[in-house]
């Protein structure tokens, strides 16, 4: 641990940020709307009395009445505002572990040149995949510099070189086909879409259900329509899940599997096992109409595909 300080922080905030992220998905799963309607960052309380948590449901209720959202009980208030109030904490949190300990790290010159650029990046950026994978690519990139890899392939045939390039470029691939799946099921979440077509493996009763496109603009459809949604999901997790098998197949041939790297063979062993276990949960997630710690399970789980992912392309 002491060795290696700023890559353990980096993970330790892509760490942060999935757990974040599957709070979040808990939050989402209330489908009750916005409980929490301002921000107060100074205020990492819930309400104490019954006259303060009356308060506040009157604020929610007085929104609900002008956005024409469903309204809920006080209980269901209750509930739903303390995941909302950890998500907050845990993003409020998390953005603090990466800022305060990279102003210290900077001015202490501990940051490679090269990690520089893409912790800038990190630090303006908005979309929280990819601050995920660019924190774990940084973090490896310590760990295990490029020039290490450059060593190990310096003593491989010719032939053999060859061979780990093509595996390099199908995991390659793959992560970004992981990705891809990962991006769909925010959207199926974002809509609450796994509330509908809970049969698997088809759509009620259709392998392809009806009224893929019947939102004007056609566009739309691919965001706000649900059938067309899950199914982009569905086709897609179930095409990584065959995808993550070719290349571990690939990847086991004998002359490939004896001259990876050990990172390597973990790596896909645990990416190939990761997207296994999401397909299952997914599936297993619908059909028992979307229990709250299974959906959660499912957020995590996806970090973990991507995360190994990543982790086996930087170990090639």
């Amino acid at each position: 641990m002491k060795e290696f300080p700023v890559p353990w922080w980096l993970f330790g905030t892509a760490g942060l940020m999935a757990t974040t992220l599957t709070v979040g998905a808990a939050a989402r799963l209330t489908r009750t709307g916005a409980s929490m309607l301002y921000w107060k960052p100074h205020a990492w309380y819930s309400p104490e009395t019954e006259s303060e948590w009356h308060d506040e449901f009157d604020v929610y209720r007085d929104f609900c009445s002008r956005s024409q959202r469903t309204p809920m009980t006080l209980e269901d208030f209750k509930h739903n505002y303390k995941w909302e109030s950890a998500h907050r904490i845990l993003g409020q949190v998390t953005a603090i572990t990466f800022v305060v300990p990279l102003v210290y790290f900077m001015a202490n010159n501990k940051i490679p040149t090269a990690a520089q650029a893409p912790l800038a990046l990190i630090a303006v950026l908005g979309a929280t995949q990819l601050q995920f994978s660019l924190l774990i690519w940084t973090g490896l990139g310590m760990i295990s510099p490029v020039s290490r890899a450059i060593t190990v392939r310096g003593l491989m045939t010719p032939g053999v070189l060859k061979e780990m390039g093509e595996v390099r470029k199908l995991v390659m691939a793959m992560t970004g086909l992981a990705a891809t799946t990962l991006f769909a099921g925010s959207l199926v979440a974002e809509i609450d879409g796994g509330r509908e077509f809970q049969t698997f493996p088809k759509m009620g009763n259709r392998w392809i259900p009806h009224g893929l496109f019947e939102q004007k603009p056609w566009l739309r459809n691919f965001h706000d329509n649900v059938a067309l949604v899950q199914f982009d999901h569905r086709l897609l997790a179930l095409g990584t899940l065959a995808f993550y098998l070719t290349v571990f197949m690939k990847a086991r041939k004998v002359s490939i599997w004896t001259n990876l790297p050990e990172d390597a063979k973990r790596a896909l062993t645990l990416a190939l096992a990761a997207a296994g276990g999401q397909v299952f949960m997914g599936a297993t997630m619908l059909v028992n109409e979307v229990p709250t710690p299974l959906a959660m399970a499912h957020q995590s789980g996806a970090a973990l595909v991507l995360g190994s992912s990543l982790w086996a392309l930087h170990s090639l």
